[in-house]
């Protein structure tokens, strides 16, 4: 018996990854989305592509922490692996380092799921160069990618070498998916949760996130390190390379709930403030007045799909059809991407084989 046809809702990271993995597989598949990694306009909902996408991991504090912290680990084996046999993926392994100023025991205690299976890891102790107020300092290695071009390949990829087909359209519902597709099955990796007969997942909500897209030179430290600080303030600030001259970001801002998708002047100052102490190696760019300063390309605004009580995985059913729901991952969408979208098809091919049974 083939493998039946499979509809993938939403071409974010998570989505296209779902796709490949089916694809793979040997399934039929069909990915509807509303935004694609070929569109000339980039709208700020298609958080995928404004991502500074790179691996930060993370003590686990809930089951559903220690389930995504899993993802992380899939999608880490999954981007050796990828980083090899592609190197047009724009996957980079370089290192990477924490700086926290209010750790928590998870940090201080080194919870397992926060270092395991990172290679290279250490807690860094007596380093002068740090800055000041950070109170827990580790390093490892881990990976950056450039997230436009990554969508692009998993895209291509999809589209001209495993027979994906794609239709773009904006959808009411999930069963509006199966009508435009033929398919029973499902994937729903819309990042906010679209419900089989109507509107959304109402225990989801968005996390604005504003980044500065830079120029910095080729031998500037980090192109070869990524680097989050962690504030005792709240605030989060990171810088990571895009591989492929696609420059480095600079972030960030987590505001709950707010949809602006307008770049705001004050967010590019306080984020410039931060990384001024920081990382002083981004000031390259020479001014008027023989100060120093950072080469901004342009200001950015993307929407984390975040979830009460942690990302949804899981499969629901609708007669015959079958739901495997994957969304909700808030910030971690590439970090999490291969993991989760591993997890949601296993579920849906257990639902599948338990039919066939019947």
């Amino acid at each position: 018996m083939s493998n039946p046809k499979v509809v993938v809702v939403g071409a974010g990271v998570v989505g296209l990854s779902a796709a490949y993995i089916l694809a793979q597989k040997g399934y039929k598949v069909v990915v509807i989305s509303e935004y694609l990694p070929n569109d000339s306009y980039k709208a700020p909902e298609y958080t995928s592509l404004w991502a500074g996408a790179h691996f930060r991991p993370f003590p686990s504090n809930s089951e559903s922490d220690v389930r995504e912290s899993n993802y992380t680990r899939e999608t880490l084996k999954f981007f050796k692996k990828l980083s090899t046999e592609h190197p047009e993926s724009t996957i980079q392994f370089v290192k990477g380092s924490d700086w926290v100023e209010a750790p928590s025991d998870g940090y201080k205690n080194l919870d397992f799921n926060y270092y395991k299976d990172l290679d290279n890891f250490k807690v860094v102790t007596g380093d002068s160069s740090l800055p000041k107020g950070v109170n827990f300092a580790a390093s490892y290695t881990t990976w950056v990618i450039n997230a436009p071009l990554y969508l692009q390949f998993l895209f291509m990829q999809l589209r001209d070498h495993l027979g994906v087909s794609f239709i773009k359209r904006r959808l009411n519902s999930l069963k509006e998916a199966e009508q435009l597709s033929g398919a029973k099955y499902i994937v729903n990796a819309t990042a906010f949760g679209l419900q089989y007969e109507s509107g959304y997942d109402p225990l989801t909500y968005p996390i604005r996130g504003q980044i500065l897209l830079l120029k910095i030179p080729s031998d500037n430290r980090y192109r070869n390190e990524t680097v989050t600080h962690q504030g005792a303030d709240g605030n989060w600030t990171y810088v990571i390379n895009r591989p492929f001259d696609g420059g480095c970001v600079l972030g960030g801002t987590k505001q709950i709930g707010d949809r602006d998708p307008v770049p705001r002047e004050s967010e590019v100052k306080a984020i410039k403030d931060r990384a001024r102490t920081l990382f002083p190696e981004l000031f390259v760019k020479e001014t008027e007045n023989g100060e120093k300063d950072i080469d901004i390309i342009k200001s950015y605004v993307g929407f984390r799909p975040a979830r009460k009580g942690g990302s949804r995985v899981d499969v629901e059913k609708f007669g015959s059809k079958v739901i495997a729901h994957a969304y909700g991952i808030g910030g971690m969408g590439y970090e999490s991407s291969y993991g989760m979208a591993l997890h949601a098809i296993k579920l849906l091919e257990d639902a599948i084989t338990s039919q066939s049974k019947l």
